[in-house]
């Protein structure tokens, strides 16, 4: 990660970021690894900005290349319990800092958890 951010666990529990065995591709070597969601693979501004866990079936539609495990991931995750997830470019000067302001597509809980319980009692 580029950049530290102490205060960063004090609103998450994890912070994931990309790692890999090998050394990074060179520009433009993996053309099919994109950066963000995007309802139009053609259309950089045609961010997916929200997804509910319960109509995840328009992102996994949208998610070209590598961006298909990205929502499976999220997909993963949300079936596991968590609130939200952000999948967010790590290219930006502060990409921890913009993920935790929702810069990305964040994929959340059709219902809080606290709201889902509330419900079941």
């Amino acid at each position: 990660m580029r950049e530290y951010e102490p205060c960063a666990f004090a609103q998450c529990d994890v912070i994931a970021g990309p790692a890999a065995p090998t050394t990074a591709w060179k520009i433009g070597e993996h053309g099919d690894d994109p950066e963000n969601l995007l309802a139009d693979p053609e259309a950089p501004g045609s961010l997916i900005r929200s997804v509910r866990a319960d109509a995840l079936e328009p992102a996994r539609a949208a998610a070209q290349g590598r961006m298909r495990k990205k929502v499976l991931a999220a997909e993963e995750a949300l079936e596991a319990g968590v609130e939200q997830v952000v999948i967010a470019s790590s290219n930006a000067a502060s990409p921890v800092t913009d993920a935790l302001a929702g810069q990305g597509t964040v994929f959340r809980q059709a219902a809080p958890r606290a709201a889902a319980r509330e419900l079941e009692a």
